[in-house]
């Protein structure tokens, strides 16, 4: 008696797909990466910004808008990422 896990055509809906007795993650390591540099660049302008604004400092208008570039920058890299991880998802379906 095999429990449904053991098949690998049942498993497609989760998290992994099975190939081969393998196990594939969803996204690559291109994917995951951008990710990442996305989330850290994101939060290092959210710490500097929150450190600034904690802090009281007097910021020229250059490096307030430099801050706030920079964190977009980041939400640019975090949703190509979210976009290219959901087409991979489209494209194993």
């Amino acid at each position: 008696m095999s429990s449904t896990f053991d098949n690998p055509a049942i498993i497609k809906n989760q998290y992994l797909i099975r190939i081969d007795n393998r196990s594939q993650t969803m996204c690559n390591h291109n994917t995951l990466a951008l990710y990442h540099v996305g989330l850290n660049v994101t939060g290092a302008a959210l710490v500097v910004r929150g450190v600034a604004q904690a802090l009281s400092l007097p910021l020229s208008r250059g490096l307030d808008a430099s801050i706030s570039g920079i964190g977009g920058i980041g939400h640019l890299l975090l949703g190509v990422s979210l976009v290219l991880l959901l087409l991979r998802i489209r494209k194993a379906a």
